[in-house]
């Protein structure tokens, strides 16, 4: 069992010992719905294609867009303490993550961060290079 020393509330608890899995709790959740769907989206486009298609694309655009920022009202609410955006809290996460991984010496996260990484750039390459070597 972990000993956590005594605090004042459960926000301070949950910023301040427990900041690293509450903000991975709050970037997974965005990353998740928002992936979820535009996965639906895509699929619909793709299967139904054309006009309706289109039409799916363009509300699940929507939908997403206002997702973000109905996240983006309680990031800026003062309600967590990792700034202003959306893309606060995927930076905070991401400096909590570096700072568990170089301090902890947790050989799992930087194996995490190298795939993430690798993922990146093999995602770029696959949009933006050569595809004759596939």
């Amino acid at each position: 069992e972990t000993v956590v020393a005594p605090t004042t509330s459960l926000k301070s608890l949950l910023l301040g010992e427990y900041a690293l899995f509450w903000t991975g709790c709050n970037a997974h959740f965005v990353f998740g719905l928002c992936g979820f769907a535009v996965t639906l989206g895509i699929d619909v486009w793709l299967g139904v294609g054309g006009a309706a298609g289109r039409a799916v694309a363009c509300g699940v655009s929507s939908a997403v867009l206002l997702m973000i920022s109905i996240v983006n009202t309680a990031v800026t609410s003062g309600d967590t303490a990792v700034g202003g955006s959306v893309l606060s809290i995927f930076f905070k996460y991401g400096s909590l993550l570096l700072s568990a991984m170089w301090n902890e010496g947790r050989i799992l996260v930087f194996a995490s961060f190298a795939l993430a990484v690798a993922a990146a750039i093999l995602a770029v390459n696959a949009v933006m290079g050569d595809h004759t070597q596939d």
